[in-house]
């Protein structure tokens, strides 16, 4: 049973090169890289997946799939959130160094 969908980030334009992994308790598991457009398919047996979604410079995000209740055609639709930065900004002065508290 196909698993189609589309990862989109929170402007909904495409996020491209995002891996998408479906697994289930007792069900085969399977992998797919979403394409230019966003898209992936997975072929699936019937069942319940976790699917879970990485990509960089996002936070991941795993949702609840039930094959058996959910129509075919209809695609899912995920939405990722950018990441938080975590970027350290170092000041050097002549006195020395300071590190500076990103979170500040």
């Amino acid at each position: 049973m196909p698993l189609r969908g589309k990862v989109v980030d929170p402007n909904r334009a495409a996020v491209a090169g995002a891996d998408v992994w479906a697994s289930g308790g007792g069900l085969p598991s399977s992998s797919a890289v979403t394409d230019r457009n966003g898209e992936f398919s997975l072929m699936l047996a019937p069942g319940e997946y976790n699917v879970r979604v990485i990509a960089e410079g996002f936070s991941e995000v795993t949702e609840t799939v039930n094959l058996a209740t959910r129509p075919g055609s209809q695609p899912l639709e995920i939405v990722l959130s950018v990441a938080p930065s975590s970027a350290t900004v170092t000041i050097t002065d002549a006195y020395g160094v300071s590190a500076v508290n990103p979170y500040l």
